[in-house]
């Protein structure tokens, strides 16, 4: 069972207990797909500190100040070098009787706060990290790369409708990796050019370990001396099984 202070930019399959103790005004935000969606940030907290939990949709109907809430499965993202607790497709959560021996935890006032990325945690990993030290099922990843080859972009059916989507073999000193963009993501980047990626994901397709910008990642170009590297180390090629 995870604590709060020990949460970082690169924590999954969390499972914690916490207090909610404030409740934002919902808001209502554009998917890429124009849908309407409704989300609201709920801070939660345990004895050794707090944190965001974005509510999506119905969850949000579910959750009232005072609640004690059992999160399994969760994970923690970035956004503007902040960490958010979420509760995704896998996720489990549950509203848990306050009386229960696992609700019997102090709420420190003190120690209420939204927790920056540098700030969180004893062993929280530098901001930027390397091609290398890229696993399955990362998420919040920050990452600064040089484009190497860029496939050609191709049409697939999704569940809204037909999309277009480019792998590019992306890399560092350390190691090289694809990265999938879709849609107008294609045209962020180009070849032989440095960029950084701040939010991304990697997950694995057919076997394949691949990067992954996300909904709330952003990509942005950066200068060779930036980026701190001038070749890709095309050996360490994580993608290639």
């Amino acid at each position: 069972m995870f604590k709060i202070k020990d949460l970082n930019s690169n924590s999954k399959k969390i499972s914690l207990i916490a207090k909610i103790i404030d409740i934002k005004p919902e808001r209502h935000v554009k998917s890429k797909k124009g849908a309407d969606l409704r989300v609201a940030e709920v801070k939660v907290a345990d004895e050794t500190g707090a944190i965001i939990l974005n509510a999506w949709g119905s969850l949000i109907d579910e959750l009232d100040i005072g609640n004690i809430i059992k999160i399994e499965n969760g994970y923690v993202s970035t956004y503007m070098n902040k960490l958010f607790l979420n509760i995704g497709r896998y996720s489990r959560y549950s509203i848990i009787d306050p009386n229960s021996p696992e609700a019997n935890f102090p709420i420190n006032d003190n120690l209420i706060h939204e927790p920056e990325i540098s700030n969180i945690g004893k062993n929280v990993p530098s901001e930027f990290i390397k091609i290398k030290d890229l696993n399955n099922n990362s998420r919040g990843i920050n990452v600064k790369f040089k484009v190497i080859r860029k496939d050609e972009p191709r049409i697939v059916q999704t569940r809204y409708g037909p999309k277009s989507v480019c792998e590019f073999l992306i890399g560092d000193e350390t190691g090289c990796i694809l990265l999938s963009l879709w849609e107008d993501d294609i045209y962020e980047i180009s070849l032989n050019n440095y960029f950084e990626l701040t939010g991304g994901y990697t997950n694995k397709f057919r076997d394949v370990l691949k990067l992954n910008k996300g909904k709330f990642g952003t990509i942005k170009n950066i200068s060779r001396e930036d980026a701190g590297f001038v070749e890709v180390n095309e050996s360490n090629n994580l993608s290639s099984g």
